[in-house]
């Protein structure tokens, strides 16, 4: 599981995977439905307050940031689309992401609401002047943060916070810090999931993403014509498929996913 994550991570973001324990009180334990539903709304709510803000560890500044796609309507729905992966997952890997936390579900939702949170509408946070000088932190490490405060405030274990950043964090391309468990890889199928809603709203969504890509000064190797723009689609849904195929979800919900997805790459090739 991702722990840490770059270089650039904070003191508040290192703990240390040696504090990680079997014990069954660190493990937590499952939120009743009711207050857990709950406390995903507060959460929902510190979502939607970071839509429009200027997000660093110190404050939220003034209105002044439009994102197209990094939204809390992606964030709601990476939530529901991680809920459903979940469930579709094998008993006996159900069975393994209990190994540490009793509840890696609800902390799996936490995180999917929390990932983007904050986020710049560009690339590389931390090397944008405006919205990263402050703490140069990647937009997943000041999301795993922020989603830690809210997670200790809310008397998570440090087995379960330990558990939420390594989601969080694990949703980045950057190399090295993808996802590693299988609870991490369906969180990173959620997040990319947009082709599950069919062809036409694939495509709506990733100009949203290229805009985002394209404000960015600091992204290089973007695609010059429609052929570096297909040869890029390409290769994106390539990954897409390498982790929908090593992902142990099973029965009709990975047919689903599987079906969509192929459409989609047919109709690129």
């Amino acid at each position: 599981a991702n722990i840490i994550s770059s270089p650039l991570v904070k003191d508040q973001l290192a703990i240390d995977i040696s504090q990680i324990s079997a014990d069954t009180k660190d493990k937590g334990e499952v939120i009743e439905d009711e207050k857990w539903q709950q406390i995903l709304g507060e959460a929902i709510d510190e979502l939607k307050a970071g839509d429009t803000k200027v997000v660093t560890l110190s404050d939220e500044g003034e209105d002044k940031k439009e994102n197209s796609y990094h939204i809390s309507k992606h964030g709601l729905e990476t939530l529901d689309r991680f809920s459903e992966f979940f469930d579709g997952l094998s008993p006996e890997h159900q069975e393994l992401a209990k190994i540490y936390i009793n509840n890696p579900k609800q902390v799996g939702e936490l995180a999917a609401v929390f990932h983007d949170y904050g986020h710049s509408g560009k690339g590389y946070r931390e090397k944008d002047t405006d919205q990263g000088k402050m703490d140069k932190l990647t937009n997943e490490e000041l999301a795993a943060l922020k989603a830690d405060e809210f997670a200790k405030d809310k008397g998570f274990t440090i087995n379960q916070r330990i558990k939420l950043r390594g989601l969080i964090i694990g949703t980045t391309f950057r190399p090295g810090m993808g996802p590693k468990s299988g609870v991490e890889k369906i969180m990173d199928l959620a997040d990319m999931g947009g082709y599950t809603k069919g062809f036409e709203e694939w495509v709506k969504e990733s100009s949203k993403v290229m805009y985002e890509f394209l404000r960015d000064p600091s992204q290089k190797n973007l695609p010059n014509d429609s052929k570096e723009w297909l040869k890029w689609v390409q290769g994106f849904l390539g990954y897409v498929r390498g982790l929908l195929n090593d992902t142990p979800i099973v029965g009709d919900i990975k047919k689903q996913w599987d079906s969509k997805l192929t459409d989609i790459e047919d109709r690129v090739k």
